[in-house]
């Protein structure tokens, strides 16, 4: 119940102020959910998609239902050992080493 009280509250503030073309970020949102309460958080989420209510939305997820769940989504994986990854990611992502000045 926390969670979503937070994000309604993020929600509400952004409103407010006239923030919502920023990005949404959500860290492991929905973690210690039920899968019953999970799925409803991911039709939340997808509403959010479909109205464009955020200019974009960043979420950080071991949960592979979440990152798979938006069919339009473009999937980051820093390190695949600990996740499923999904058939398609890292499309939009170029890793470079960084140097040192």
């Amino acid at each position: 119940m926390k969670e979503m009280i937070n994000l309604a509250y993020t929600f509400t503030a952004m409103k407010y102020k006239g923030l919502l073309d920023t990005p949404l970020y959500l860290d492991e949102f929905g973690s210690r959910m039920d899968m019953g309460h999970r799925s409803e958080v991911l039709s939340l989420i997808k509403a959010f998609v479909d109205d464009n209510t955020f200019s974009q939305i960043f979420i950080v997820s071991h949960d592979v239902m979440q990152y798979t769940a938006l069919p339009n989504a473009q999937v980051c994986v820093l390190c695949s050992d600990n996740i499923i990854t999904p058939e398609v990611f890292n499309e939009h992502v170029r890793f470079e080493e960084l140097t040192p000045e």
